[in-house]
């Protein structure tokens, strides 16, 4: 009977079969393959082919794409002939191929998808993987194709000059149109067979040459823990984002903002942890990164905006070329905003920033101070709750003049704060946490509406006078600045509704 991990082991593999992704394990010289013909669904073995294909990696001299588990590599031979860079992170599936090309280096785009992590410093080859591989084909009842099983015979050489070459062999295995069954079979058949990852076969030929840049310490200290928990998950959500910002990825500048935020927030929180000048230096770095990803964001939601509230205009009321205005107005801010933030992400500045951050991150992983009680919820917060309450009583005796609009935006930044820093809080109360969260989103919903509705009235104003200017006619956008504004003054009236229901820490 097999055990409970080697049916973990048996479906894991089932389902690589299933989504096409090759398998490989290791195999001694001698060892043979099992009866691949009696297999469900296998009529026959095909003929055996033979290929060669050759791999050159491509890394800096310290070796940082190999540590962060990411290879770069030029093949040459074989099926998949071109520039490939894979990373380990999602198990091998963000896999992209570029032409090879009549150039040694690799191409402008795979060295700018790896900018995160090599943060400027020259590529060149620091290993050579060869593979001589003999493929059977399983063909099925009626001829197809059902699976390929290989057996390769693989020699590494590092070019960085530590090491001696490394031969080893191993098997592959990749369902083409086979079932269910002889999926499983295959499983069975190849009990230790593990996803295929070039990284794999680069880090077996560089063996201890490649440091592991992953976080192995751990230190005693619960609030250092919370915050290297925190910060830790967001500084690499940063490193991950990054390629897909440059190839501008559907939401990916949202999502890296965010991140920004998160860890200004969890920077701030925990001050103490991390000392108060380091704190502040940090997160106004990251305050320059987020507003730089900023103006390509609010471009991009702005013309969403406003495209859906001229759809919700009757035709007859749309006067003059307005969606024409917003389209060129928007995209042409959305262009500027993308050229200022590729330019960025290419800069000292932000290498810098990211420099800093794993500084960090390694400084404290080594702290060896006492475990300390446990933290509250509460005692964490404090801080950021204080200035909420305090932001909402300004809101509130500021209401009705002139400066009203900015102290509710200053409450929606500080219910931002709030909400981010319960969730730095979350590991020492989840419970209290979560309520507090909940409560500062709800804030934070409410007086975001009401920003939005007063930058876009602002907006469709600035874009009524240029339309006047150009002998077009504003009345569309007069129509749309209304609307604008009752939004606004209905978000306020719901946001002073709400914070009669709040606790008197917040505010109510």
């Amino acid at each position: 009977m097999a055990t409970p991990e080697l049916r973990i082991l048996e479906c894991c593999m089932v389902k690589m079969l299933a989504e096409h992704a090759p398998a490989v394990l290791d195999a001694a010289p001698g060892d043979r393959f099992p009866a691949l013909q009696a297999l469900p669904g296998v009529a026959a073995v095909g003929q055996t082919a033979e290929a060669f294909e050759r791999d050159e990696y491509f890394d800096t001299q310290d070796l940082r794409l190999a540590g962060s588990r990411v290879v770069l590599f030029r093949r040459t031979g074989g099926q998949r002939e071109g520039w490939h860079l894979e990373r380990d992170s999602d198990g091998g599936q963000g896999h992209r191929v570029e032409p090879l090309g009549d150039g040694d280096g690799p191409p402008a785009a795979l060295v700018d998808a790896v900018q995160a992590h090599v943060r400027g410093s020259a590529l060149s080859p620091v290993a050579t993987v060869e593979v001589r591989r003999r493929t059977s084909p399983l063909l099925g009842s009626d001829g197809r194709l059902v699976a390929e099983v290989s057996d390769d015979h693989v020699r590494g050489e590092p070019l960085t000059g530590v090491g001696a070459p490394e031969e080893w062999r191993r098997w592959r295995i990749e369902l083409a149109d086979g079932s269910e069954d002889l999926g499983s079979a295959l499983a069975e058949a190849f009990p230790e067979a593990e996803p295929d990852r070039n990284v794999e076969s680069l880090v077996r030929t560089l063996g201890t040459a490649v440091a592991d840049r992953g976080r192995g310490r751990w230190p005693r200290s619960r609030i250092v823990r919370a915050f290297l928990a925190y910060a830790g998950e967001q500084a690499d959500t940063l490193l991950e984002l990054d390629p897909l910002v440059r190839e501008d990825a559907p939401d990916s500048v949202h999502q890296m903002r965010i991140a920004c935020r998160r860890l200004r927030s969890a920077l701030s929180t925990y001050r103490v942890v991390v000392g108060t000048e380091r704190s502040q230096s940090l997160r106004d770095e990251l305050r320059w990164l987020g507003k730089v990803l900023g103006r390509v964001r609010d471009a991009e939601v702005m013309r969403e905006r406003l495209e859906g509230l001229l759809r919700e205009e009757p035709a007859d009321l749309v006067v003059g070329p307005v969606a024409q205005s917003i389209a060129e107005d928007l995209g042409a801010e959305y262009q500027e905003g993308s050229a200022e933030l590729a330019e960025a992400l290419r800069s000292h500045r932000y290498f810098a920033l990211l420099d800093r951050l794993d500084a960090l991150v390694a400084d404290l992983a080594a702290d060896t101070g006492p475990k300390g009680k446990k933290p509250s919820v509460k005692n964490v917060t404090r801080r950021d709750t204080t200035r909420l309450c305090k932001a909402i009583l300004a809101a509130d005796e500021a209401r009705g003049n002139e400066d009203a609009d900015e102290h509710l935006h200053e409450a929606r930044k500080a219910a931002k704060r709030v909400r981010y820093a319960a969730e730095c809080a979350a590991v020492f109360g989840a419970g209290k946490a979560g309520k507090l969260e909940k409560r500062a989103h709800e804030i934070q919903q409410v007086l975001g509406e009401h920003q939005d509705g007063i930058v876009t009235a602002d907006l469709l104003r600035r874009l009524a006078t240029d339309a006047h200017a150009r002998g077009e006619s504003a009345f569309t956008y007069g129509r749309l600045q209304a609307h604008e504004q009752r939004l606004a003054q209905e978000s306020e009236a719901a946001f002073f509704t709400l914070r009669s229901k709040l606790p008197s820490r917040l505010g109510g």
